[in-house]
């Protein structure tokens, strides 16, 4: 017993003195190939890509063409679909980066070779002419330098070889500074407009409607549905909502269908509930420029 005594204290002697001469051996600095946490790596692999900007003016050019026929075998239904021509545009230009908002791709006239009218500004609904979408200016859109739209417009003739002239636009929103507004409350102001001094300042609408009478009824606490009065929808790039600690509330929003020419929008809180101490954080664009692109495209092979 005694001898496996002695041996185990040996070993353990053996041990801490090699773990010894291991650490006093160990470099005090990471070698080059490790990666230190908080700093950048160097090298190609871990290289920031460098993004060009898109350059010129701003400018809307075809990208495709594709057809879709359908022929019925029987008697069609009413609403059943047509034969219809799909046209894909780009967008490009010095100021895409400062895109936040984007309408609709709109043609408003179009003529084969064959003197077939495809499109006509009475095909163009009001809808369609002022919905703006807000826009996330992607990594992926920097680095290609351009954003697609698509369009549909009635099927060309048979026969037809091209597309003679097509003329629309694209109405975008610019917007270079951002600017956060703490509402606090805004149950307070159910029915009516939010009242804050700097909204009230920069112009931007925003009513608290009344569930039941306006939107359906919800659980109380549950969210709220607001109203972007006039334009004021393109002027918000985000709206968040915090308990009375500051803990955010994750609203999940989603557009719901509002009387001709309004826009509503329900925010559904998926942690936590609202209740008077509810804080709503608006991010907004004091300052937004807005235009119409216009393109004319002439004598483009069909496909």
């Amino acid at each position: 017993m005694r001898n496996l005594l002695t041996t185990l204290v040996c070993l353990q002697l053996v041990a801490a003195l090699a773990w010894a001469q291991q650490a006093a051996e160990k470099p005090k600095h990471p070698s080059g190939n490790v990666v230190q946490f908080g700093k950048k790596a160097e090298g190609k692999a871990h290289a920031e890509e460098k993004i060009a900007p898109p350059t010129g003016p701003m400018r809307i050019e075809p990208f495709l063409l594709s057809e879709t026929r359908i022929r019925y075998l029987k008697k069609k239904g009413k609403n059943a679909p047509e034969s219809t021509l799909r046209l894909q545009v780009t967008l490009t230009g010095e100021r895409l980066p400062k895109i936040v908002g984007m309408g609709h791709l709109i043609v408003d006239n179009m003529v084969d070779d064959t003197g077939a009218v495809l499109a006509t500004p009475a095909d163009v609904s009001n809808r369609d002419r002022n919905v703006i979408s807000p826009v996330r200016m992607s990594k992926r859109i920097l680095k290609s330098g351009v954003m697609h739209r698509v369009a549909e417009v009635k099927a060309p003739s048979r026969s037809a070889t091209k597309i003679s002239r097509a003329t629309g636009w694209v109405h975008v929103v610019y917007a270079d500074k951002r600017e956060e507004i703490l509402i606090d409350n805004p149950l307070q102001y159910l029915g009516g407009l939010i009242d804050n001094p700097r909204l009230n300042e920069l112009g931007i609408k925003i009513r608290v409607l009344k569930p039941g009478k306006e939107v359906g009824k919800t659980k109380p606490g549950s969210g709220i549905a607001l109203e972007f009065v006039d334009k004021s929808r393109r002027r918000i790039e985000n709206i968040q909502f915090f308990d009375a600690w500051m803990k955010p509330l994750y609203p999940r929003p989603r557009a719901i269908n509002p009387p001709e020419g309004k826009t509503y929008y329900y925010y559904q809180m998926q942690i936590g509930r609202m209740d008077s101490d509810t804080q709503m954080l608006v991010t907004v664009y004091p300052e937004v420029e807005e235009e119409d692109i216009h393109f004319e495209f002439k004598d483009i092979a069909l496909p």
